[in-house]
């Protein structure tokens, strides 16, 4: 199980104060370390810390996100195992 809770709003130009994150959860809610995440950006634009990341002993793995220039939506995905999360962010003027 791969999930995230938060719900994500920006400014042009900025890092976000907090890093998009996801926890790995096996069958029976026990966080799973040591599994790799890998990010996308699919849409909108902007940049992210780095291509992937690796849960730790809670189970989260974060990544950092810097919006673009443009006001809208991105969409950024993460996928681990086959699973994806995907977040729409909106990126505000």
């Amino acid at each position: 199980c791969l999930h995230t809770r938060r719900h994500h709003q920006h400014s042009v130009n900025t890092i976000a104060s907090t890093p998009l994150s996801v926890q790995a959860l096996d069958n029976a809610a026990t966080p799973l370390t040591g599994v790799t995440v890998s990010w996308s950006i699919s849409s909108g634009g902007g940049t992210l810390s780095g291509p992937s990341s690796t849960t730790d002993v809670t189970g989260t793995a974060a990544v950092n996100y810097t919006a673009g220039p443009t006001a809208g939506t991105a969409v950024i995905k993460a996928v681990a195992d086959g699973l994806t999360v995907t977040f729409n962010l909106t990126i505000t003027p």
